[in-house]
């Protein structure tokens, strides 16, 4: 309880001080009384505000002395200060508390300078016990803290730990959930590749091994560890994307794919160049009059791939969260940082976009 009040600020701080001193202050008053019937309310206070002022100084004096690098300063100052109190004591006592009008002592009685030194050493003991207390009072409530404080790190960082286990066996769960989705969809397709054999369907056989070639892309750049992929590889599924296009719309002109340069090794983040063409491919017009044009080049030090298509028509209709394209901008800025450009043009009819590795 204690150590809960010297925690208090703003008026409740004042009161802690105030009460205990007037309480303090008005049983000296009454105690002195019993000994001396005509000592003044004035003269208790005149000699109690000095002596709380000398604990206060020997609390200060004290903490000094209780830390490990002023403690000799500490032990020196409380001798010192011990000294200059009793001499101020007696100085005070009998010179300015009776020029002010003050005094605790009895008129009748002589000076006696042994009874004098021993009330003095009684007096320096009590401010000296009372500073000690307030001290230990104030480093228990110091350490009580401390103790809270460390206690309410530890619960965070249980409860952090807790939760990051709890999220690592969620995403361990989805990622074993999502295992399945691939193996699923692989043998609904080899299903539908066997139905297409059995009907003699050779359009349909090849659109669903492009399919599984796609599926089996996707599922080796889950397993790899490895972030960046050959822009070669990424072309080959692209181009098996593209007569996935074509025998859609069963026309070949509707796409035009064209490459450039000689054949130079660049690193992509998977999936980049797909993206683009399922994007065109979904919001573009792909028709023989408004083909879908694709342009890869290798240039000197350094790679370009351009994908270009007329927009449907009425496509401000179609909403876009354009999820892939933000996806492919921050993979590029994490694992490429300033090796690429990325280029969007967006215009009423048209939209290209270009892709510069170097």
């Amino acid at each position: 309880m204690m150590l809960r009040l010297l925690d208090q600020t703003g008026y409740k701080r004042f009161l802690l001080y105030f009460i205990p001193i007037f309480l303090y202050c008005f049983a000296s008053y009454w105690l002195n009384r019993l000994m001396m019937p005509t000592i003044t309310l004035w003269s208790v206070l005149g000699f109690e505000i000095v002596f709380i002022a000398i604990c206060a100084g020997f609390a200060f004096i004290v903490n000094l002395a209780l830390s490990p690098r002023w403690w000799y300063v500490g032990c020196l100052l409380l001798v010192l200060f011990s000294f200059v109190a009793s001499v101020m004591a007696y100085h005070y006592i009998y010179g300015v508390m009776p020029f002010l009008g003050m005094s605790i002592t009895k008129a009748e009685v002589d000076f006696n300078q042994r009874e004098f030194v021993q009330n003095c050493i009684l007096g320096l003991f009590r401010a000296f016990t009372y500073g000690v207390l307030y001290v230990v009072l104030r480093r228990l409530k110091e350490e009580s803290k401390q103790r809270i404080e460390e206690l309410k790190q530890r619960l965070e960082a249980e409860q952090l730990a807790r939760r990051l286990e709890q999220e690592r066996n969620d995403h361990l769960m989805s990622l074993l959930t999502a295992e399945m989705y691939p193996h699923f969809i692989k043998n609904a397709l080899n299903m539908l590749a066997g139905m297409a054999l059995r009907h003699h369907d050779d359009r349909m056989l090849e659109s669903v091994l492009d399919l599984e070639s796609l599926l089996d892309y996707s599922n080796e750049r889950i397993r790899d560890l490895n972030q960046l992929v050959n822009v070669n590889k990424e072309l080959k599924r692209v181009q098996r994307l593209i007569r996935l296009i074509r025998r859609q719309l069963g026309k070949d002109a509707a796409v035009l794919y064209v490459r450039k340069g000689m054949e130079m090794a660049y690193l992509i983040p998977p999936f980049v160049l797909i993206t683009i063409v399922e994007n065109a491919m979904k919001y573009g017009e792909i028709s023989e009059t408004s083909p879908l044009r694709i342009n890869v080049a290798y240039l000197e030090g350094s790679f370009l791939f351009t994908c270009y298509n007329r927009k449907k028509k009425g496509s401000r209709t179609v909403s876009s969260s354009k999820i892939g394209l933000n996806n492919i901008t921050r993979r590029l800025n994490m694992l490429l940082r300033d090796r690429f450009e990325l280029h969007i043009q967006d215009e009423a009819d048209d939209y290209t976009v270009s892709l510069k590795l170097t």
